[in-house]
């Protein structure tokens, strides 16, 4: 297989976030089904990081580029409405860490 048949063939498990963002979808499901696991015990008053939200032992196991990815998948999976979540009104948009909470 040559490079053209591998780039075709890995684009097809790919997503393209934020218009342009090239991100696996297996990394991006398992963002999701990270996040997704926690949901049902958020408090409704508090906002949480993307690190808490995942859990400090998966979060430990990404390097800081995942880190910048998994929160750019947060990002889209908030947009997209796909968990009952927004991020935090009370905070500026443009601080990081982001901090997100129930809608």
């Amino acid at each position: 297989m040559n490079n053209k048949e591998n780039l075709q063939k890995d684009v097809r498990y790919m997503l393209i976030i934020d218009g342009s963002y090239p991100v696996l979808k297996a990394k991006y499901d398992r963002i999701l089904q990270q996040v997704k696991e926690i949901v049902g015990g958020m408090e409704p008053s508090k906002s949480y990081t993307l690190e808490r939200l995942c859990g400090k032992e998966f979060w430990s196991t990404l390097s800081p580029a995942e880190r910048k990815t998994a929160g750019r998948c947060m990002a889209d999976i908030v947009m997209k409405k796909l968990l009952p979540l927004v991020s935090d009104p009370n905070r500026c948009q443009h601080e990081y860490p982001r901090r997100y909470c129930l809608k």
